[in-house]
C-alpha cells in the first residue's frame, strides 16, 4: 500500500469522525451521513499475490456496493491518527486492501459505547438497520440482546468462524440459544485485553528471587509463591505511615487485581447444572477456596497499595521501586513505562497451584466485538469483510503486535510470557450478556465479590448469600427456566 493511499485513507478517516468531538448526534435517529471512506475502488483480481487469494476467498466483486460500520468510540475504524496506536497503520492498510479488491466502500459512521443501542433500537424496531456492522465493547451483548434487534451471524456467507483466527471462547460466550450474535478475535486482538503481571527487576534482583521467568516454564508460579515475593518487597520508608511513599507487594487498578487473581486460578461467577441451566456459583467449592486466599493474603494483608488515585500514583511508584508488582493489561503497562530506567518484566497471573495445569486470565469484557443489527440486506459483503479482515489480523495484525512488544519488553523472555499469559483468555457467557444497566446480572455477581475483597471484616456469605437468589431468578427470566 503507498503511502500516498494510505495518508488519504487516514484523512478521509479524520473527516469521518470529526462530528464525535462534538457530541451532538441524536440518539433516536438514524447515523449520520458522513463521507463515505473509499480507496480507489478496483474490480478484484486473480492476483496470485492478493489477500484474498492467500486467504482461500473467492474473488468477488463488490464493485458499486457500501458497507457501513457503526463504531462505538473502539477507535477500531474510525480512529484516523497514525501515531500512538502500534496496530492503527496495520488496520488502515487492511481497510484500503478490502476496498481495492472487493471493489466495495466503507462508510464509517462514529457513536459511542454509551449511546449506540439508544440509537439503533428505535431504528431497528422500526424495521431498518442500523448500520451493515456494529462495533462495541463484548459486554454490551446483554442490551442489545434484550431488546431482540440483533441479527444471529451463524449463516453469513463467507463467514468461517472454525478458523483459529476467531477466538473460540469469545465466540462461544457470544452464542445464545445457538445463535451467533457477533464475533471477535484477531480481527481486534484479544491478547493485548487480558490481565498480566509487570514485575520490577530492580527490586526482584534486591530481593534475590528465582528466575521468575524459569518458574512459569516449570508451573511453579503459583499463588503462594506470589504472596510469598510479594510480602518479602514490602518495607516502610521508616515514618510509621504506610502511604505511597513506602514500598508495597503489588498494586491495580480498583478490584482488578481480585479478579485477575480470581479468574487465573480457575474462578467462575456462573455455572451449569446437571440439567444445562446457568446458576449463580459464587459459593460453589472451588469459588469459595479461591476467595478464601484472596481475603487472606491479599485484602487483609498489608502487600497490596489499595489505590485510588490509580493513574499518577501507581504510574510514579511502578518505575521508582515502590512496587515489585503490578497487574495491568500488556498494552497499556507497556506504554506507561516504555520509558522506564529501572527494568520491568511481565508474567502470567499465577496458578492456584501446581495441580493447575495451565495458566490462563479472562478476557476483559471491553474487547472489541463486531454485531449485526436485524434488517440488513447485505450479508453476504457483511461475511466477506468479517472473514477477510479476521484472516488479515491474523496474517498481519499478530505480528505488528509481536513487532511492537519486541520493542516494549526488554527480553525475549517477557514476549515469551505473553504468549503463556495470552494463550487461553477466556469469557463468561452469561457475565458478558448481562453487564449492563437494564438487566444488571453480572454486577451482583462482580459487585459482591469486588465489595467482599476490598472490605476488611467482611463476611463473603453476608455479602453473597443475599444475591445469589436473586441473580437465580434473573437467569430463569432471561432462559426461560
Amino acid at each position: 500500500m503507498s503511502a500516498k493511499k494510505l495518508f488519504a485513507l487516514a484523512l478521509a478517516l479524520l473527516m469521518a469522525v470529526s462530528t464525535v468531538a462534538c457530541g451532538n448526534k441524536e440518539p433516536a435517529t438514524a447515523p449520520a451521513t458522513t463521507p463515505a471512506t473509499t480507496a480507489p475502488a478496483t474490480v478484484p483480481s486473480a492476483d496470485p499475490d492478493s489477500y484474498h487469494a492467500k486467504y482461500g476467498l473467492p474473488d468477488v466483486d463488490f464493485s458499486g456496493k457500501t458497507l457501513e460500520l457503526v463504531d462505538a468510540a473502539t477507535g477500531w475504524a474510525t480512529s484516523a491518527s497514525l501515531e500512538g496506536d502500534h496496530n492503527q497503520v496495520a488496520r488502515f492498510e487492511m481497510l484500503s486492501a478490502f476496498m481495492e479488491e472487493t471493489g466495495a466502500e466503507l462508510l464509517i459512521t462514529p457513536s459511542a459505547t454509551s449511546t449506540q443501542f439508544s440509537e439503533a433500537q428505535p431504528i431497528v424496531m422500526a424495521g431498518s438497520k442500523y448500520g451493515d456492522i456494529m462495533l462495541n465493547a463484548a459486554w454490551t451483548l446483554g442490551e442489545f440482546y434484550m431488546a431482540d434487534i440483533l441479527a444471529p451471524m451463524n449463516d453469513l456467507k463467507y463467514l468461517n468462524t472454525s478458523k483459529d483466527y476467531w477466538d473460540k471462547s469469545l465466540l462461544e460466550s457470544l452464542t445464545v440459544m445457538d445463535e451467533l450474535l457477533g464475533v471477535g478475535g484477531d480481527i481486534a486482538p484479544v491478547r493485548e485485553q487480558s490481565w498480566m503481571l509487570f514485575f520490577n527487576k530492580t527490586i526482584a534482583e534486591e530481593l534475590q528471587l528465582p528466575d521468575l521467568y524459569q518458574m512459569v516454564r516449570d508451573g511453579d508460579w503459583t499463588f503462594d509463591k506470589f504472596i510469598e515475593y510479594c510480602e518479602m518487597a514490602v518495607k516502610d520508608n521508616g515514618d510509621n505511615v504506610w502511604d505511597s511513599n513506602d514500598r508495597y507487594g503489588v498494586a491495580s487498578a480498583p478490584a482488578c487485581l481480585e479478579q485477575a487473581l480470581f479468574y487465573g486460578m480457575g474462578g467462575y461467577f456462573y455455572n451449569v447444572n446437571e440439567l444445562g441451566q446457568y446458576y449463580c456459583a459464587t459459593l460453589d467449592k472451588r469459588n469459595r477456596e479461591i476467595t478464601d486466599l484472596i481475603l487472606r493474603d491479599i485484602r487483609d494483608n498489608n502487600i497490596a497499595y489499595n489505590v485510588a488515585d490509580w493513574g499518577v500514583t501507581v504510574n510514579e511508584m511502578f518505575p521508582t521501586d515502590r512496587l515489585l508488582f503490578v497487574c495491568y493489561v500488556p498494552n497499556a503497562g507497556s506504554t506507561l513505562w516504555a520509558e522506564m530506567v529501572n527494568d520491568y518484566g511481565v508474567l502470567p497471573m499465577p496458578k492456584m497451584n501446581k495441580d493447575q495445569k495451565d495458566y490462563y486470565q479472562t478476557g476483559e469484557q471491553a474487547v472489541i466485538t463486531f454485531f449485526c443489527s436485524k434488517n440488513g440486506d447485505q450479508q453476504d459483503l457483511v461475511g466477506y469483510f468479517l472473514e477477510f479482515c479476521g484472516a488479515y489480523g491474523n496474517d498481519v495484525l499478530q505480528s505488528v503486535i509481536d513487532t511492537y512488544y519486541e520493542t516494549r519488553f526488554r527480553d525475549d523472555a517477557s514476549l515469551e510470557m505473553f504468549h503463556i499469559a495470552t494463550a487461553k483468555p477466556y469469557f463468561e457467557r452469561v457475565t458478558l450478556m448481562l453487564a449492563n444497566s437494564n438487566f444488571d446480572l453480572f454486577g451482583p455477581a462482580q459487585s459482591t465479590f469486588n465489595i467482599t475483597v476490598q472490605t476488611p471484616g467482611a463476611s463473603i456469605s453476608s455479602y453473597y448469600e443475599s444475591t445469589i437468589d436473586a441473580a437465580n431468578l434473573r437467569l430463569a427470566e432471561l432462559f426461560g427456566y
